[in-house]
């Protein structure tokens, strides 16, 4: 069964954001079940006063995986943050499956460097948000994740950014 992006959109997130609303993602990026890391070509974003600002979450009935950003510029200039570094805030990250309220940092050797932040599916959690701090510009933003296995269906997750 084949989940539109519209459909797992109505459905809502499982993410708060820090005043306890519901977090609302601008798009919203559904995998497969390859069982298989990708990365997300979220678009092309401007960033002004030197950073940008990106707001993760997961979709309702779904786990998601956010392992890294990266900004490319037009002449291939990048910039990486791993999900897990410092920039990364909004969630003291639990080393345990499942930890009710929080994201899951992950072992797994297929994530960059090793290791990436999982939502177990129908799991309240608070959005993480990292900070880029790059030149104003004109930038291709891209996220780092999971689409899904056999086991748990296909993942899904939310982004805004400003």
């Amino acid at each position: 069964q084949r989940v539109r992006v519209a459909d797992v959109a109505e459905e809502g997130s499982d993410a708060t954001n820090p005043d306890g609303s519901a977090f609302k993602p601008a798009k919203v990026f559904v995998g497969d079940r390859s069982g298989a890391v990708y990365e997300i070509d979220a678009g092309q974003v401007t960033v002004t006063g030197g950073k940008l600002t990106i707001h993760i979450g997961p979709m309702a009935g779904h786990d998601a995986v956010y392992d890294y950003v990266r900004l490319v510029t037009a002449d291939g200039k990048e910039t990486r943050v791993e999900a897990e570094d410092p920039a990364t805030t909004g969630d003291k990250f639990s080393d345990r499956e499942g930890a009710e309220g929080h994201w899951w940092l992950q072992k797994f050797d297929a994530f960059s460097k090793g290791r990436g932040l999982v939502a177990r599916k129908n799991k309240k959690v608070p959005v993480v948000t990292t900070v880029v701090r790059v030149p104003d510009g004109s930038y291709r933003l891209f996220i780092g994740s999971f689409k899904g296995d056999q086991a748990f269906g296909m993942y899904a997750l939310g982004a805004t950014w400003e």
